[in-house]
């Protein structure tokens, strides 16, 4: 009978972190925390210093969607970028973004070979 009720809850355990995240898997973040927004801020930046040859205008930040993150050796986050140019006529553009960041090595880098 015991050993039936410890099966039982190990399952649900089981069962239960599966449906919360998986090690090492993509997790959809719906609301950004502080931390997040300040990884988007990041990103943004980054690609408004990389475009300015391309525009001499410079970009507003309008949205962020589809953010995610995956514990790797650090946290590799993705997310799209939605970017309006400040010119006459202004154009909303997305991003998708990859940024890597490794608080302990003080490493945060935009993947710039994923950039689309």
């Amino acid at each position: 009978m015991h050993y039936m009720l410890i099966f039982a809850l190990i399952q649900w355990v089981c069962v239960t972190n599966a449906q919360l995240s998986l090690l090492g898997g993509i997790n959809k973040v719906d609301k950004l925390s502080e931390a997040e927004n300040e990884i988007v801020d990041f990103a943004f930046s980054q690609l408004s210093a990389q475009t300015d040859g391309d525009n001499k205008c410079g970009l507003e930040k309008v949205d962020v969607q589809n953010f995610s993150k995956q514990v790797v050796s650090g946290i590799l986050y993705r997310f799209d970028l939605i970017v309006r140019s400040l010119c006459d006529e202004p154009q909303q553009k997305t991003c998708s973004l990859v940024v890597l960041d490794q608080p302990w090595t003080d490493t945060k880098e935009v993947q710039w070979d994923e950039v689309k």
